[in-house]
């Protein structure tokens, strides 16, 4: 189920072991073998010209007018050449990076300045889904895109062998006299937990390329997203553009710090749970855990405000600077962060010196890591909302099941504070499943290109709240008064 451009009569290609839906506008639109293969704007036009013209000859006049617009010109032997050897790059492109082991199907016809397609076309008809039907479906796309797949297994990998770790954990003392009491499950939980996150973290800065924050530039695409998004003045879109841009940037260096604080902690946790550091030196790695915590729960909160705000309105219907929010909540976060340091660090000193009990200080450590923990939570709460908006397109079951990571992130204390080791190893593996869930889910954002979508569809939306409201709410005085 995918969304066809609605001008165009719905048909496929099929040739060879290939399948190719001109009318698709997303990345699944040429399978191989059943399989999605990654083509460029400008090799499936190509592409699709010589398929529209099978099993006749294209010659390269035909090409460069369906590809970039050109008329021949004839008198220009210099630009006839240059767009004959650009033509002629592209050609190879498309045989060599898309069709594969199969670049024959294209021959190049000397004699008469023409390219050919050699493997037998058919065309068939493709039924129209309902409408919606495809937004029912939109996040399972991700499960299936290129571009993720080794992460996946990746992922998928280390979640398997965190499970078996704990299985093995509860079954070997029961099958054998051998104990694994001397191996605490939570370190083995943060340690697979800290090599997940720190790749995905690495992995954040080539998977999130540049063409995945920006517009087409083809005047035509351009045009049909314009009306998509909502928009007739083209002023006024290119400011949206502009500002959806620069919203994506914005999220992605929020997003970037939340990776950066959760690696962190569960670099903190791997050393809390590996060794014995002495009781002052626990004390400084909770002091620690609880901070970047905090870090993390800010991180959460900035995404949110990047969604829940791509444009900040002013009471007159104008807009202004959409990153005041977050840098004030930034700000005030820093701030809050500071503060819970420092008090923990006074706790921990009067400790030593003898000027609080153990039951006192006890009692202020489980009191401020409660706070942390109900602070992540409602930080994680906030995003998840904005996440289930529909310009957004999450499946259903997707907001359910990270709405479960709010109890898992509010139990924060419950890692260290659980009767047993299992109970917290089982927090951290659950944790585990469902960031990478969500990393995941944000890759589609990009990828998908439904980012730049929400920020110019909702900005628009935003922008028009007040005045219509105010247009509302005047008629309805006026009516009420007759």
């Amino acid at each position: 189920m995918k969304p066809h451009n609605q001008k165009q009569t719905n048909f496929k290609y099929r040739f060879g072991s290939f399948e190719l839906d001109p009318q698709d506008t997303t990345e699944l639109r040429l399978m191989k073998d059943g399989q999605p293969r990654k083509i460029q704007p400008k090799q499936l036009t190509l592409l699709v010209c010589l398929l529209d013209n099978y099993p006749n000859p294209v010659t390269c006049d035909e090409l460069n007018r369906a590809g970039w617009g050109y008329e021949p010109r004839p008198e220009d032997e210099r630009l006839t050449q240059s767009r004959l050897g650009n033509l002629q790059k592209q050609i190879s492109l498309l045989k060599k990076s898309v069709l594969g082991k199969d670049p024959d199907m294209i021959d190049w016809l000397k004699a008469s300045s023409s390219y050919c397609f050699n493997q037998e076309v058919t065309k068939e008809p493709v039924t129209q889904e309902p409408e919606g039907a495809y937004e029912d479906l939109t996040f399972q796309w991700i499960l299936y895109a290129r571009e993720s797949r080794r992460l996946e297994l990746f992922f998928g990998a280390f979640i398997g062998l965190s499970l078996l770790g704990l299985v093995a954990y509860v079954l070997v003392p029961r099958l054998s006299s051998y104990s694994l009491e001397t191996i605490d499950p939570r370190f083995v939980m943060s340690l697979i937990q800290f090599i997940v996150i720190g790749c995905a973290f690495g992995v954040s800065f080539f998977l999130f390329s540049k063409e995945e924050r920006d517009f087409p530039v083809s005047p035509s695409r351009d045009a049909e997203i314009m009306e998509a998004c909502g928009y007739s003045d083209k002023d006024k879109w290119a400011k949206a553009k502009e500002s959806a841009r620069n919203s994506v940037v914005e999220y992605l260096s929020h997003w970037r710090l939340l990776l950066t604080a959760w690696t962190l902690l569960y670099l903190i946790m791997v050393l809390r749970y590996s060794w014995w550091f002495g009781e002052f030196g626990n004390d400084v790695l909770s002091v620690m855990a609880t901070l970047f915590n905090n870090l993390n729960s800010v991180a959460i909160a900035l995404c949110f405000i990047v969604l829940d705000q791509p444009t900040d309105v002013r009471t007159d219907g104008s807009s202004s600077n959409p990153t005041s929010t977050s840098d004030q909540l930034m700000a005030f976060g820093v701030l809050g962060i500071g503060l819970f340091v420092v008090v923990q660090s006074v706790v921990v000193f009067l400790k030593f010196t003898g000027g609080l009990s153990q039951e006192t200080v006890k009692n202020i450590f489980y009191g401020l890591e409660v706070t942390s923990g109900l602070v992540g939570g409602i930080a994680l709460a906030l995003y998840v909302g904005r996440v289930q908006s529909k310009f957004l397109g999450p499946s259903t079951w997707l907001p359910i099941v990270l709405y479960f990571y709010v109890t898992i992130q509010s139990l924060y204390i419950a890692i260290d504070k659980a009767q047993s080791r299992m109970s917290g190893a089982l927090i951290i593996e659950t944790a585990l499943i469902l960031k990478c869930l969500l990393f995941l889910y944000v890759i589609w954002l990009f990828k998908s290109g439904r980012f730049l979508f929400y920020f110019v569809r909702v900005k628009t939306i935003y922008e028009r709240v007040n005045p219509d409201w105010k247009t509302f709410f005047l008629n309805l005085d006026k009516r009420t008064k007759l």
